[in-house]
């Protein structure tokens, strides 16, 4: 329906055009220039697929966006593919690292390690640069091929335990009380016809923080060069930074 109502306004600017043309004093320039409707999203992408890709090539995406406090927000993320033969391994990796700044002042940077099973790429291993790891023993990685707009699904929950980076020592007796919740979603944005995969991480213990990390997806899985990222505070949202 939305293909026809756009060949019925050209149409009516066609002829209102016509019109003008052959009055013989009308004042004025023509009709104002019709902007056409964004593309629209597909009706469902292939989830399993576009987590296989993040895990196949090095991709770095710059963001920016204005936060509800009115200030600029900024922000360079870069995830890394490789593999490890320790931890248990071999493993597939990804690691992320992100550079967020505000009003062009540093506000932080920080990275983490997933490590997860070769083939079927189920999570085991997360670490970070903030001294946090776990280990996963009901973790899953997405399998449906037709995932629609909105749809979601778990990836791993587990509490935090101390990690050690320079020894590699995640310390599975102790636990941190932070507790950390990851799933994977389909969000499509309606105002440019772009899809995004996403993974959307929630941190909770003395305080709650979230974060939806969202790359480009086509129908098959492919990732493309387009970046959404939204942190936010408890159930708030900080800002939505998008970009390529």
């Amino acid at each position: 329906m939305k293909r026809i109502q756009w060949h019925l306004v050209a149409l009516l600017v066609s002829m209102t055009t016509l019109l003008i043309s052959g009055c013989g004093g009308g004042g004025g320039g023509g009709p104002a220039p019709v902007t056409p409707p964004p593309p629209a999203l597909p009706v469902a992408v292939n989830a399993s697929a576009a987590w296989a890709n993040l895990f196949a090539a090095t991709r770095t995406f710059n963001v920016s966006g204005v936060g509800v406090d009115g200030a600029s927000y900024t922000a360079s993320v870069t995830i890394t593919p490789g593999t490890s033969t320790g931890n248990g391994g071999p493993m597939d990796t990804i690691t992320t690292t992100a550079l967020v700044n505000k009003n062009g002042a540093l506000l932080g940077n920080g990275g983490s390690t997933l490590f997860a099973t070769p083939g079927t790429l189920v999570p085991q291993i997360y670490t970070d640069t903030s001294g946090y790891c776990a280990f996963f023993s009901n973790a899953t990685a997405p399998t449906t091929t037709n995932a629609v707009m909105g749809q979601s699904g778990a990836l791993f929950n587990a509490t935090m335990s101390p990690y050690t980076a320079s020894t590699n020592n995640c310390d599975t007796t102790t636990l941190t009380g932070l507790a950390i919740n990851e799933i994977w979603s389909i969000y499509g944005d309606v105002s440019t016809g772009v899809a995004y995969f996403c993974v959307d991480s929630t941190n909770s213990g003395t305080s709650s923080t979230t974060e939806s990390d969202c790359v480009q997806v086509d129908v098959a899985g492919n990732l493309g060069t387009k970046a959404r990222v939204t942190i936010g505070n408890g159930a708030s949202t900080i800002v939505t930074m998008t970009g390529g």
